[in-house]
């Protein structure tokens, strides 16, 4: 069973396939999500330290939004992927499920499964973007303009991308409404895939395979078959003793540079606004310009 659009069609195993060839730089798909609920998504975290009262309106909020839908668009949004399937492979998920429940159960009286699969892909499937600054409605793009409120939303045809390491395609968000558009030509008949960090990270596609596929366990509850994983595996499985210890060798480096950088600029993000004028923050961006020149040279 598929649904066709102009230039691909999407099947539930097979993903978006391409119909034509499509030239790079192409829009594949605008829509605005069909699902959403203002809130945090924070509050879906089993760790969550915040109020239970928060955490239960922002779930009684995202099933509102879900029966607020068309009955088709419930349905497509249903077929949508959700990495708390595999309880057997992932015991977290069920560990998750089990506090989507105690939620659902605290927040309406009508508990049964569907509610609960609603909340286990949008936690699965979910975006935030910002929609409000300090009292007015967010521009996109102004800079110095910082937003004071955030939606989370599930796009239906956005999630019905699947994930690979090294994808096709780039996203970008303007306030709820959502685009995917082609970074390489994509000839027809081959799949159309998105890098589910790219937004967030867009240097998560660099890191090493053993560094991307712990987050994509941690995070997805999967492991990653994309053709540059599988690739990967392959060059592994025949590498000689001394391609081995170079390739330990630098994923070890890759990912203490990225922990450390990551560090430095959790940094600056609580007090973003005034730090960026601080000398120190100047200093680290003019030190880090030469860093990520030598971070590009060791990944090639």
């Amino acid at each position: 069973v598929f649904k066709m659009f102009d230039l691909y069609y999407y099947s539930e195993i097979r993903g978006c396939i391409a119909l034509k060839d499509i030239k790079k730089g192409t829009l594949i798909e605008s829509d605005r999500t069909n699902c959403f609920a203002d809130g945090n998504d924070e509050c879906l975290e089993t760790d969550y330290k915040g109020e239970v009262l928060e955490a239960q309106n922002f779930v009684k909020r995202i099933l509102s939004s879900f029966f607020e839908m068309s009955e088709n668009d419930q349905a497509q949004y249903l077929k949508l992927p959700n990495k708390f399937d595999d309880t057997k492979s992932f015991p977290q998920a069920a560990i998750q499920l089990k506090y989507f429940e105690s939620l659902i159960k605290r927040s309406d009286e009508d508990f049964n499964e569907k509610k609960l699969k609603v909340i286990a892909i949008f936690a699965t499937n979910n975006f935030s973007y910002p929609v409000e600054s300090y009292g007015e409605s967010h521009a996109p793009g102004i800079i110095g303009l910082i937003a004071s409120k955030w939606q989370y939303g599930v796009i239906i045809k956005v999630s019905q991308f699947h994930h690979s390491c090294r994808p096709n395609t780039v996203t970008e968000s303007y306030l709820e409404m959502f685009e995917v558009r082609a970074i390489t030509k994509i000839k027809a008949g081959q799949e159309i895939t998105l890098s589910h960090f790219g937004a967030s990270d867009p240097t998560y596609c660099m890191l090493p395979l053993k560094a991307r596929q712990n987050i994509l366990y941690e995070y997805l509850f999967f492991i990653c078959s994309c053709q540059l994983c599988q690739e990967q595996n392959e060059e592994i499985r025949v590498e000689t003793e001394i391609g081995k210890a170079l390739r330990e060798v630098t994923e070890k480096y890759l990912c203490k540079s990225m922990r450390e950088e990551m560090d430095i600029l959790d940094g600056f993000s609580s007090s973003f606004d005034d730090g960026k004028e601080s000398p120190r923050f100047k200093q680290y961006f003019t030190e880090n310009s030469k860093k990520a020149r030598q971070y590009i040279e060791i990944v090639k």
